[in-house]
C-alpha cells in the first residue's frame, strides 16, 4: 500500500486547512503544467539555504535517508536545454529512505512525502514512527504542514499519531 501526504508553508495563525484549500485553488486556477520535481520561479538562494538545510535535518533525524543525485547532463539532453538550465528548474531535493519505504521530495515552497511500508502491526508501527519523526522535523524545522488527502485534513502533530498508524497500517 502507497500512502501521500502534500507538505505546503503556510502562514501561521487562521484556518490552516482553509489556507491549504485556497492554496490548491489558487494552483488550479493558475494551470501550471510543470513537472512534479520542478520550481520554475526564480532562484531564491535564502530558498535554496532552506532546503539544503532542511535535508541535512532529516537524514540526521533518518540517517538511511539518501539525496537522490541526478544526472542534469542526461537531462538537459532529454528536453534540449543547458545543464545550467537544468539545474534552474529542477532543484527540488529528494530524500529517500529504502529501507522503510519513505521518499521526501523538497520543493520552494511545497513538497510530498510516499511511504509504503511493508508488514503489519508492529513492523508497520514503528516505519510510520520514523515518518512521524521525518515530520515533526519538517514542521519544526522547515515550517512545513502535512496535508493528508486520505482524511482531507492537516496533520495536528500533537495528536494525530494514532490516526496516522491506523490508517496506515490497518489497510497494509
Amino acid at each position: 500500500m502507497s500512502y501521500g501526504l502534500d507538505l505546503i508553508r503556510l502562514p501561521s495563525g487562521g484556518d490552516r486547512d482553509q489556507a491549504y484549500r485556497q492554496y490548491r485553488e489558487e494552483q488550479s486556477r493558475a494551470g501550471t503544467s510543470v513537472l512534479d520535481d520542478e520550481d520554475p520561479g526564480p532562484l531564491d538562494p535564502s530558498k535554496e539555504d532552506r532546503k539544503q538545510r532542511l535535508a541535512s535535518a532529516l537524514i540526521a533525524r533518518d540517517p538511511d535517508l539518501k539525496k537522490f543525485e541526478r544526472n542534469y547532463a542526461k537531462i538537459a539532453a532529454g528536453r534540449s536545454i543547458s545543464e545550467a538550465e537544468a539545474r534552474r528548474i529542477i532543484r527540488n531535493i529528494e530524500l529517500n529512505d529504502h529501507r522503510n519505504h519513505i521518499q521526501i521530495d523538497l520543493r520552494d515552497d511545497e513538497g510530498s512525502i510516499g511511504f509504503s511500508p511493508e508488514g503489519r502491526g508492529d513492523a508497520c508501527a514503528r516505519s510510520v514512527r520514523i515518518l512521524w519523526d521525518c515530520l515533526r522535523v519538517l514542521e519544526s524545522e522547515g515550517g512545513y504542514s502535512a496535508w493528508d488527502p486520505q482524511i482531507n485534513r492537516l496533520l495536528n502533530l500533537d495528536s494525530d499519531y494514532d490516526t496516522l498508524v491506523k490508517n496506515i497500517c490497518a489497510a497494509g
